[in-house]
């Protein structure tokens, strides 16, 4: 038996550095374990915000074509209101054209005129009165201010015409 002895001992020592060693793995792959149980939460944790995220962009998505839809809306509803002055401008001019050409003719030669004397001479005053405040309002050649400011504004702006 003494013959095994050394060898039996050489083996146990063996045996005890592998149990050592297999101790060191263990505790090893626990720290491994660890770590990769810590990234799947970090990448669980990613995925919710990137979910919650997606949902956001969604939801801004939807918002922003709610506001175009109503852009476009106000768009038309502008350019309808622009056709209806300028048709109103235009109307007005007319009849600005008539009354003149109605008053020129009453006052144009006063012995065949239907209008008296008296008549006459408050028609004078009436046009007077407003060819003086024609002349403080002069006739506008093209937009107003307000007209071309907003112009001005919307000039970078494309109208969508569909």
């Amino acid at each position: 038996m003494h013959r095994f002895g050394p060898v039996l001992m050489q083996r146990l020592d063996q045996l005890l550095e592998f149990a050592n060693f297999n101790s060191s793995v263990e505790e090893e792959y626990l720290q491994i374990a660890k770590c990769l149980e810590d990234m799947r939460q970090q990448c669980c944790q990613l995925d919710r915000d990137l979910q919650k995220a997606r949902q956001q962009l969604h939801q801004s998505e939807y918002e922003c074509s709610v506001l175009e839809v109503k852009l476009k809306h106000a768009r038309n509803q502008v350019e309808v209101e622009m056709k209806k002055r300028r048709w109103a401008e235009a109307e007005l001019e007319k009849q600005e054209c008539k009354l003149q050409l109605i008053y020129d003719y009453l006052m144009a030669d006063p012995q065949i005129s239907p209008v008296t004397e008296d008549q006459h001479t408050n028609l004078a005053i009436v046009e007077r009165l407003r060819s003086s405040c024609s002349s403080l309002l002069p006739r506008k050649q093209g937009m107003c201010a307000i007209e071309e400011t907003g112009t001005s504004i919307l000039s970078d702006i494309s109208f969508d015409h569909s």
